[in-house]
């Protein structure tokens, strides 16, 4: 378990970095996109909480679905992501 909620906490950290670097584009996105991009930061933190709480499969649940909803906006062209820089 200690391997898994290491991988979650890179996971974590790799997600925050991406919206961090993200943000000026984020501000010129629609207003509904930018409330998608407001939940990807709400399950981001899920997911820190969970972990607090020793809820790793939960924990994992949340960061995956955040970069599932950053890799969709990708996948629209709405954002570029180049993950490989992340990591």
């Amino acid at each position: 378990m200690v391997v898994l909620r290491e991988r979650i906490e890179k996971y974590i950290k790799m997600m925050e970095r991406a919206i961090e670097e993200l943000e000026p584009s984020i501000k010129s996105l629609p207003l509904d996109t930018k409330e998608l991009i407001e939940n990807v930061k709400l399950y981001i933190n899920d997911s820190k909480n969970y972990l607090k709480e020793n809820k790793i499969f939960e924990a994992l649940s949340c960061i995956s679905y955040a970069e599932g909803l950053l890799d969709a906006l990708n996948f629209m062209n709405l954002l570029k992501i180049d993950w490989k820089r992340f990591k």
